[in-house]
């Protein structure tokens, strides 16, 4: 029998070249690509952001990373991940934003409800989510594609507006030929609608969002964004 999500994705995190905390920083993913960073300044400019966590934070890269701005001092930073002891500690207060990167499609279909509700909890302001639609190129330890939640874009959108009122969904990528193939879900969430503003800010200031994503057909990787 398959042990649980959590303990698979405590056994993918014990490789030390599972979920590079550098990732962040390199644009030749699709973490690097999205410069959080610059993203987050640019939202400080127009609203007050007090504290921030990345849920499923893995290896804290994304925190690790934010903390080294002089920009964000006054932002406490979080992170929580329960595969990960040093971050497994649940926080006890909601944030002003919640960000939850590639981790949303490692869960099973009988947790993600709950998972979504966690979150919820966890939001003071709005969360802010990248799933991937598309196998990983790992598996776990039992032989199952890492990514064990693969869904359409349509099943997630429905999930997640299933728990929140407000909502802003992107789908990225196609192929050259026009043929539309998503291989990434964006987006953000709140059950505020005072919190648009300042979620639509921080999205919009997201540049590779504006783009169209051309796709290697073969490999399903982004060839350029224009």
């Amino acid at each position: 029998m398959p042990s649980g999500p959590i303990e698979q994705s405590r056994q993918l995190h014990n490789n030390p070249d599972y979920s590079l905390p550098s990732a962040y920083a390199s644009e030749t993913g699709i973490k690097g690509r999205m410069r959080l960073p610059f993203a987050l300044k640019k939202t400080c400019k127009n609203f007050n952001v007090n504290n921030f966590l990345d849920y499923g934070c893995g290896k804290n890269g994304l925190i690790d990373l934010l903390n080294k701005y002089d920009d964000f001092k006054a932002i406490k930073f979080a992170g929580y991940d329960p595969a990960v002891k040093q971050f497994s500690d649940k926080p006890k207060h909601s944030f002003d934003i919640v960000t939850c990167i590639d981790v949303l499609e490692h869960i099973s279909r009988y947790e993600i409800q709950k998972t979504l509700t966690e979150i919820d909890e966890l939001t003071n302001g709005f969360f802010f989510f990248a799933i991937d639609l598309i196998p990983a190129k790992k598996t776990l330890s039992d032989e199952r594609n890492a990514h064990i939640m693969l869904a359409p874009a349509d099943w997630w959108c429905q999930q997640i507006s299933s728990q929140f009122s407000f909502t802003r969904f992107f789908q990225a990528g196609r192929f050259e030929s026009g043929e539309k193939f998503p291989i990434h879900l964006f987006g953000w969430a709140t059950n505020s609608g005072e919190n648009q503003s300042i979620a639509n800010s921080f999205f919009d200031s997201i540049e590779i969002f504006s783009k169209d994503w051309i796709l290697d057909a073969k490999k399903y990787t982004v060839i350029r964004a224009v």
